[in-house]
């Protein structure tokens, strides 16, 4: 990942104790940061985030620090999926080892989404929430992924999940009154005839 601060900025350190214990302490006050992220492992989305004011502080003794900021803008691109998410805004958080996001807002093929997300980096788990739209799911990886199947429209997504190294788990709640749904060759429900799944 590249991060690029925004000035002005302000980053203090402290060093207490004695020569033997010394304890050094780190307050960062931030006016904004760009982050470009480009993960090696497929699981994960690549992005580009700006961030607004950013809090941050670590000290020797805990070893656990704690960030806080809020995403004004960004864009992730999920490869595996061909999902993507723009206009991305929510405020985030680092309390020890679990990165926390919440009131998390967005656009996914054009419509809006709200959510919430929490990851421990120390046990690679985590869950999430969604509530939002999905537009043309015929372009993305939904159109023809579930077997025999093929989905194409818009639809309005509730969804709950979990993620643990190399796995995904979702519930979800699905409205695809405009949606089309096709099943093998004995089904096809065309868009504008109301549908509803879980």
């Amino acid at each position: 990942a590249a991060v690029t601060l925004h000035e002005p900025s302000a980053i203090v350190v402290a060093l207490t104790g004695t020569p033997r214990e010394p304890r050094f302490d780190v307050e960062a006050q931030l006016a904004g940061a760009g982050i470009v992220y480009r993960p090696k492992d497929a699981l994960w989305p690549s992005g580009e985030l700006t961030l607004g004011m950013v809090q941050a502080r670590w000290n020797s003794a805990e070893r656990a620090p704690f960030v806080k900021g809020r995403v004004v803008s960004g864009t992730l691109n999920h490869g595996e999926t061909g999902i993507g998410v723009q206009r991305l805004a929510g405020d985030m958080a680092l309390d020890g080892r679990v990165v926390t996001g919440a009131t998390i807002s967005g656009e996914i093929t054009g419509q809006p989404f709200v959510g919430a997300v929490e990851y421990d980096l120390d046990t690679k788990r985590g869950s999430f929430e969604l509530s939002g739209g999905l537009n043309q799911m015929e372009n993305t990886v939904l159109g023809e992924r579930i077997k025999d199947t093929r989905l194409a429209g818009s639809a309005m997504v509730t969804c709950t999940g979990t993620l643990a190294p190399n796995k995904y788990t979702a519930s979800a709640r699905v409205e695809a009154g405009s949606a089309r749904i096709a099943y093998n060759w004995f089904f096809d429900k065309p868009i504008g005839i109301g549908a509803a799944g879980q």
